[in-house]
């Protein structure tokens, strides 16, 4: 028997009023008792407080807040 339906599981970014920002998705096929998705922040993000919402079958399941600190420049001194 299997653990579960053919499920959609989808991670989405949030900014620090919870709106969502960004989505990917994948299905994971029933047969499948794991599942690993990557996110992959964008240059274009500017700094400041994040979640990431992991939801499976299209509930919550997960829910991670972080924040993005600036990028720092290597500065070389002569």
């Amino acid at each position: 028997n299997a653990a579960h339906e053919d499920m959609w599981l989808e991670c989405n970014l949030h900014d620090a009023n919870d709106s969502l920002i960004d989505q990917v998705g994948q299905i994971v096929p029933r047969e499948n008792l794991r599942a690993n998705t990557v996110y992959t922040l964008s240059e274009a993000l500017k700094p400041g407080i994040y979640q990431l919402v992991v939801k499976a079958a299209g509930q919550e399941v997960l829910r991670k807040s972080f924040t993005l600190k600036a990028r720092t420049k290597a500065v070389s001194a002569n």
